[in-house]
């Protein structure tokens, strides 16, 4: 049994369980989808079905589960982490629908990955291929100035590897490749990038914009964003299909902003619904809750055309300084899980997504 602390399936996990299981390990599965059998919790406790908001949408591919959240066990330590030099990440590097576990040198940009392997064992927890597999040994050209993310930019389901000029929103890519069999590829060092995308943050405005990759407009493939951390404005460039093979097009559609923020509000983007577009989430560092704004589809000015905001999660006993929020789908549904990743162990928390515990600001 996980005992958490401060209630709610935002929790804290008291319990320390190692990060990877063995192949012969318990496998539960329910439908192909780990965590349905997982303990249900639900974050905010508002009574009763009858007196619920409405529930988010739930396409067929949802599986049906319209609210709430499952809490799984945690997702330990892996034995190398150095929280000095290294950061625990999710991204889908085998191309199999199921985001896969990562650590991430910050200073050679060396990765190595866990397969996520679709099943949980008999203590809750998700089951990862042992042992994990070197994706990529860095590049020399890595500087304390990027950062390493990834996301799909040519559509063929993997996720790319891409370094990250924070002060510019430069970045460089290097293209995923997966084996007929869906098994992660190992790798050396990086060659020669198989994108450059150019430097697209204002000089007024470095040091407090972000670049994120997400999918806006559902096509598969993520479009580039710059995320202005004060006011939640964002300018974005949908990533289309080139005209010379593999090379994105980017189309400006200038810029957006979904929601208003509150002082130490953090936004950032997340398929809540699982209709293949990222919403526009909202956390804050001082309430806690994690409210959402449903990315409705693109208009026909090009624009993403947003939903009220509410909230989805009432965020338990987070704190910013020794945790920060990530969102991953570990069980392959289109619903992106919420994550609480604690900084200083990698130890990671799921909240399995079935729809959230939606509720209207202010209640």
């Amino acid at each position: 049994m996980i005992t958490t602390v401060g209630g709610g399936a935002f929790g804290v996990v008291s319990a320390v369980i190692p990060v990877v299981t063995s192949q012969d390990e318990g496998n539960k599965t329910s439908g192909g989808k780990p965590g349905s059998e997982a303990r249900s919790t639900p974050p905010s406790g508002r009574g009763t079905s009858a007196t619920r908001p409405a529930p988010l949408p739930s396409p067929a591919k949802c599986g049906g589960a319209h609210h709430g959240w499952d809490e799984m066990g945690p997702i330990g330590t892996s034995p190398e982490f150095d929280a000095a030099r290294m950061d625990v990440d999710f991204a889908d590097v085998n191309g199999d629908g199921f985001d896969d576990y990562l650590v991430v040198n910050r200073e050679t940009g060396e990765v190595k990955a866990w397969k996520n392997l679709n099943a949980i064992n008999e203590k809750n927890q998700f089951r990862w291929e042992e042992p994990g597999k070197i994706l990529t040994t860095g590049t020399d050209s890595l500087s304390a100035q990027n950062d390493i993310d990834f996301a799909d930019l040519d559509g063929d389901g993997l996720d790319d590897y891409l370094m990250v000029d924070r002060e510019t929103g430069a970045a460089k890519g290097w293209k995923t490749s997966a084996s007929k069999e869906r098994q992660i590829v190992e790798a050396g060092a990086l060659g020669r990038p198989t994108w450059t995308i150019e430097a697209r943050i204002p000089r007024a405005t470095a040091g407090n914009t972000k670049v994120i990759f997400a999918d806006i407009d559902g096509d598969g493939r993520d479009d580039h964003l710059t995320l202005d951390l004060d006011s939640g404005t964002v300018q974005a460039w949908f990533n289309r299909e080139g005209s010379d093979g593999d090379q994105p097009d980017w189309k400006s559609i200038g810029q957006f902003r979904p929601t208003g923020l509150n002082e130490k509000d953090v936004p950032t983007f997340a398929d809540a619904d699982c209709d293949n577009r990222a919403d526009y989430l909202v956390s804050s560092t001082v309430t806690k809750p994690l409210n959402v704004s449903l990315n409705g589809g693109i208009e026909s000015n090009g624009q993403p055309r947003w939903g009220k905001e509410f909230e989805i999660a009432n965020g338990g006993e987070f704190d910013p300084e020794t945790q920060r929020r990530d969102f991953a789908d570990l069980n392959g549904d289109g619903r992106d899980e919420v994550l609480w990743v604690e900084t200083k162990t990698g130890k990671v928390t799921p909240h399995i997504n079935k729809g959230g515990d939606p509720a209207p600001l202010n209640s």
